[in-house]
């Protein structure tokens, strides 16, 4: 089934992405690649444990059926989009940098970014209820539970 197959690689792209997003969280709790003490090691499996189960959630709400437009398809659209902006030369206020423009301030090297935007990808109008006019408040909201449930783990 095309469609089956279609929806498994999106998928499977998404997570990729959800890994690099949040990966910083892990790195944030000195929980990186070279974990090995058994108490670090715990932290790191609850960390992921509650980093799975919010990509699980997401992707099972960009997957209902009365959903035509918020979809995992619209997500690696915006994906590509992130993908093409941060290719882009700018300056610290997000204007444009034109050609001979060298100035190299502050925000430069922030490696935040991209995360950020990542995860707002992620739950940009993850709530969908076609007769509600709060989607986008209910979507930061939820937002705001998954970053406290994470909270209390880092």
């Amino acid at each position: 089934n095309t469609s089956f197959i279609c929806t498994t690689a999106i998928t499977q792209s998404l997570k990729t992405r959800w890994e690099r997003a949040t990966f910083s969280f892990l790195k944030e709790a000195g929980l990186g690649d070279n974990a090995s003490d058994q108490t670090v090691v715990t932290a790191a499996a609850e960390i992921t444990r509650v980093l799975n189960k919010w990509f699980d959630m997401l992707v099972e709400m960009h997957s209902k059926s009365d959903r035509f437009y918020h979809t995992l398809v619209h997500l690696e659209e915006m994906f590509c989009y992130m993908d093409i902006l941060l290719q882009q030369p700018v300056n610290s206020d997000g204007t444009a940098r034109h050609p001979g423009n060298n100035d190299q301030s502050d925000d430069e090297d922030c490696c935040y970014g991209p995360m950020i935007i990542a995860l707002a990808i992620f739950f940009h109008d993850a709530v969908y209820n076609p007769k509600s006019s709060t989607n986008e408040e209910d979507s930061a909201e939820l937002y705001r539970t998954f970053s406290s449930e994470l909270s209390s783990v880092v």
